[in-house]
Parts: structure tokens; sequence; C-alpha cells
């Protein structure tokens, strides 16, 4: 099955990146494309669900693809500048610099993502599973 995943990097001032904490492990916020949703929406919609804020998205910044078992996600990756927190948020969130996050409980693609994301065609990376990164 085909899972398309929708995610927000959002950077403070000072360059930190905001994560949440979901099922023990952090990760960018983000999630799974409703049906019928366009994936900005469910950029959007995610953010402002887990974290409480609400964001404008600036542009789509990275695309990927991860293969989990039977399954093939397709992840969208949006930057956005931050606005208000006006809602509660469902998940706990933390702003953490880039070298932080490296040594963090976190899923293996997020520092992956973070640390490639400036560079235009960064390699496929295989740790523990093949990425591949695209755009």
């Amino acid at each position: 099955m085909v899972v398309v995943i929708a995610t927000v990097v959002i950077k403070d001032n000072e360059g930190r990146v905001l994560l949440v904490k979901e099922n023990g492990l952090w990760a960018i916020p983000g999630g799974k494309v409703e049906k019928g949703e366009r994936v900005v929406e469910a950029a959007e919609r995610e953010i402002r669900e887990e974290t409480g804020y609400f964001v404008e998205i600036m542009g789509l910044a990275r695309i990927y693809e991860l293969r989990k078992g039977e399954d093939y996600h397709l992840f969208f990756v949006f930057r956005a500048k931050i606005g208000e927190k006006l809602v509660e948020a469902n998940l706990e969130s933390e702003w953490f610099e880039l070298e932080e996050i490296e040594s963090l409980n976190s899923y293996p693609e997020t520092y992956l993502l973070l640390k490639n994301l400036e560079e235009k065609y960064p390699e496929p990376a295989k740790y523990p599973f093949k990425i591949h990164f695209y755009f």
C-alpha cells in the first residue's frame, strides 16, 4: 500500500528545529494525508493538531520515499514559518539544535533528512533501510 505523508520543517530565529514526541520518539511534525485532502492542507492540519501552532507554508523542501515492510511511504517535506499558538497541542513539542537531534531517541530518517536538507541531490541513505531522497 502507498501511504502519503505530509511533514513540516519549522525553524526558529536561532535555527533550531521544532520536533514532536510521538510513541516515545522525536520526529518532524506531520502525518498521513486523509482521503480528499490536499498534501499542503494535511501539512497545515497536522502541525495545528500536533503542536497547536498555525503555520504559513513557504514551499516544498524535499520529497522522499521509504519502504516499511509491505508499505511504501511517500513523504512530502514542507518548510514553514511559525505563526501563533492558538489551539491545544496533541503532542509534546520542543525546539532542538541539529547537533542535538543526532543523539535523540528519534526515527533514523529524522536526523538524516534535516542534516541533508540543504543538499541539492543527497545520496540514498541505507540506515537501517534505504531512503531515497528526491528534489
